[in-house]
């Protein structure tokens, strides 16, 4: 291999071009180089090697060559003072962690690529001051916690994007995500601020908007992992919650699960420690693990079940371990209750319905007393 920084850095360095003719940067050739605050490549450039520019906090400004294939494993990292970035038309890899920690940097602009653009895990990790990303055309790959711990509010996938890894916008406070309609692999249907597997019904990326459309079979791992949200609503045509899809959702507060739910993951919901509420709709108990839930969860949540299901909880694994459990009626409405007739109804967040609504209903009576029931 090259061997690291071949000749002596001088310390006074601020403007650094590399000439042309130069092929590729050699790993670590000016790594922990503080003093630089300038980098331009001329056109030969193809190839920035693992760390080259690692800890070189110092970059203000940086000019990617439009013949830049690679920019490799950790070659800016920790580059701080880098504020905005275009990637080239050229560029075929922008490697793992390739530009962790560059905190500095605000905008991203990825141009139209000639060849398919593979973004891979954590390329721009703990760039928590990056709030504008734009994907051009041909990005094909973004891999796991690529965009993770920055400050993106709004993306839109590309149509080209044929592989999304796990977590990649993990802990970034998205506020809008949508995927290109001429994507063949994802969607964002119904404006769901989420992305969803078409194929496979499978929403594997959600947001602190994010709404699961009536129609998605599976909530994917890590889906919703430690989104700020406070209430969760799983329709009725989901079948499965995958391994950690809601770990670490510190504020989550109440809980829907829909009537067709068949199994919940290990650490599905585990340190989510503050729900209070969890409304369970199948008749059937769901599949779970004794770590599917934190432990402190069965003590301080209630957990309403179907009526006509109550003894199986009471005796299922896991849901028997729920301290407060309360039996809920089975109807499609509420008839009068002795004397007592319907005055009010109301969904679980507390919003006035006009008629029964598919789901938990609570209901108001003119005796002063509330029910809840389940509608089907």
């Amino acid at each position: 291999g090259v061997p690291t920084q071949i000749f002596s850095i001088p310390t006074g360095l601020t403007t650094l071009y590399i000439k042309q003719g130069v092929n590729w940067i050699p790993q670590q050739m000016f790594k922990n180089c503080s003093n630089i605050k300038s980098v331009k490549m001329a056109n030969s450039v193809r190839h920035v090697q693992s760390e080259a520019f690692s800890g070189c906090s110092g970059i203000e400004t940086l000019t990617l060559n439009d013949s830049l294939t690679i920019i490799d494993t950790k070659a800016f990292y920790g580059c701080k003072g880098i504020t905005t970035l275009t990637i080239p038309k050229f560029t075929e890899r922008i490697e793992n962690a390739a530009f962790f920690d560059c905190e500095g940097l605000k905008s991203l602009k990825v141009n139209d690529t000639k060849y398919p653009l593979q973004i891979k895990s954590e390329a721009f990790f703990y760039c928590n001051n990056l709030e504008e990303v734009t994907l051009g055309n041909n990005v094909s790959t973004i891999d796991t916690m690529a965009f993770a711990s920055t400050a993106v509010k709004s993306i839109t996938i590309p149509a080209s994007t044929t592989k999304i890894g796990a977590c990649v916008f993990l802990n970034t406070n998205l506020q809008a995500l949508t995927v290109d309609p001429e994507n063949s692999v994802y969607d964002s249907r119904e404006n769901c601020n989420a992305i969803v597997l078409t194929k496979d019904n499978k929403l594997i990326e959600a947001t602190p908007v994010t709404t699961i459309p009536e129609g998605i079979k599976t909530i994917g791992s890590y889906a919703f992992a430690m989104q700020p949200i406070t209430e969760v609503v799983i329709p009725n045509s989901v079948e499965d919650i995958e391994q950690e899809a809601f770990y670490g959702c510190a504020i989550l507060n109440k809980l829907s699960l829909g009537t067709s739910l068949a199994s919940i993951g290990e650490n599905a919901f585990f340190a989510c420690n503050n729900i209070t509420e969890i409304n369970a709709l199948a008749t059937l108990p769901p599949a779970c693990f004794d770590n599917t839930f934190t432990s402190t969860t069965y003590d301080k949540a209630t957990l309403y079940v179907p009526e006509a299901a109550k003894d199986d909880y009471a005796v299922a694994s896991v849901w028997k371990n729920f301290k407060t459990q309360v039996a809920v009626l089975g109807v499609d409405g509420v008839e009068a209750v002795e004397d007592a007739v319907e005055i009010a109804r109301y969904d679980i967040y507390g919003r006035q319905l006009t008629q029964p609504t598919q789901g938990i209903n609570i209901i108001k009576l003119s005796d002063g007393k509330t029910l809840k029931v389940v509608v089907k």
